[in-house]
This record gives C-alpha cells, sequence and structure tokens, in this order.
C-alpha cells in the first residue's frame, strides 16, 4: 500500500525539522561548547519546541552521535566509492584530506566526546556502532575490492584497515585534540597543512619507505 499524498507530506516535514534541529546543535555547539549547550537552548535555536527535539533524538548526546555521523560518513562514502572512476592516490589524498579537515572543523564535539567514551562503556559502545565501525567497514570494503582487482597486493585487510584508521586519528588527535600547547607540538612532531599530510600519507601507502 503505498503512502498518501499527507503521508508523504509529514514525513517530509518531520525531516526538515529534524535537519533545523541538528544544524542549530551544530551552530550551538560550536558557539558555546556541547557542555555548555541545553537541549533549551537547542530547540529555541532551531523553533521548535523542547520536546519535539526528543521525538528526533533521545538524548543531547544522541543528537552529537547524529551530527558527527552526518559529517563524517556520507562523505567518506563518497570518496571510497569514487576508487571505481578515480586513481587510488588520489583517493587516499582525498581520504586523508578530508578526515583532517573533519578533526578541525569538529574538534570541540570530539573534545566532548571522547573523554566520556574512556569512561562510560554506553558511549564507548554507541561511538563504535555509530561512527567508528561503520567507517571502518567502508575501509576494509575499499582495500578487499582493490586486492581482489590486482591493484593492491595481498595484505591482511582487517590490520591494514586498523593502521590506516589508527593513522587518521592519531594525525586528528595530535593536530587538535590534545590539551597541550602548539609550541609543545612544534618541538615535537611539527604540524603540517592537510594537503601535505595528504600527499604524504598516500605516497607512503602506495609506495612504502623503502628506495
Amino acid at each position: 500500500m503505498s503512502n498518501s499524498p499527507s503521508q508523504k507530506g509529514r514525513r517530509g516535514r518531520g525531516e526538515d525539522t529534524k535537519e533545523a534541529i541538528l544544524q542549530a546543535a551544530l551552530r550551538l555547539f560550536a558557539q558555546r561548547g556541547y557542555d555548555s549547550t541545553t537541549t533549551r537552548m537547542i530547540a529555541q535555536e532551531a523553533g521548535v519546541a523542547e520536546g519535539t527535539i526528543y521525538i528526533h533524538f533521545p538524548s543531547k548526546r544522541h543528537l552529537l552521535f547524529a551530527l558527527l555521523g552526518q559529517a563524517s560518513l556520507p562523505v567518506l562514502k563518497d570518496i571510497l566509492s569514487a576508487s571505481q572512476e578515480t586513481n587510488d592516490r588520489e583517493v587516499l589524498r582525498s581520504l586523508f584530506r578530508d578526515r583532517i579537515r573533519f578533526g578541525e572543523r569538529y574538534a570541540d564535539l570530539l573534545r566532548a566526546l571522547l573523554p566520556q567514551a574512556m569512561h562510560d562503556e554506553q558511549v564507548a559502545e554507541q561511538l563504535m556502532q555509530e561512527v567508528i565501525r561503520p567507517a571502518a567497514s567502508m575501509v576494509k570494503e575499499y582495500l578487499s575490492r582493490r586486492i581482489q582487482e590486482g591493484a593492491f597486493r595481498e595484505v591482511p585487510v582487517e590490520i591494514a584497515a586498523r593502521m590506516l584508521v589508527g593513522a587518521l586519528w592519531m594525525t586528528i588527535l595530535f593536530d587538535h585534540l590534545l590539551a597541550c600547547s602548539d609550541e609543545t607540538k612544534e618541538q615535537i612532531l611539527p604540524r603540517h597543512s592537510a594537503e601535505e599530510y595528504a600527499e604524504v600519507f598516500a605516497n607512503l601507502l602506495l609506495e612504502g619507505i623503502r628506495r
């Protein structure tokens, strides 16, 4: 049985409201920080009743995960899917460049989330299931496909994916999340642009470090 026009209209309005809530939350989290932003503030910014938020998101934390997933996963899928039309070097450049920019743009949200994930099993599980697992699965699928197509040599895909994802997260952590001063970071591992990271990362992954 097909949906009536009124049902489709309600669904469309519901999606518009959900998106308005997400965008309001993103603005306020960026301006005030995650901890200092209340659902009442988000509702006022979005122009909805506070109870409307809970129709779409069980909690403020679920809103945070929805934002991170929305910002991260569709772009990652597009980049890795594009490997069928472009070369692997450009795919890997795009992957690293996008992840670094993601870490820079959403640093405040990540700083709010990661400490909770270190101590709260429920938060950690949600992070794994809603953000990390989908991303890791896409990376593993890309590597497996390119091995089957003969573009990459045979390697343990699980380990290769873990190392690739780990390199991305370590760069984000070091450059954007650690609370130490930029001077200290520069003394240990000087920071570079997303473009520089992307170029070197793609070269190392595809060609290795030996002459």
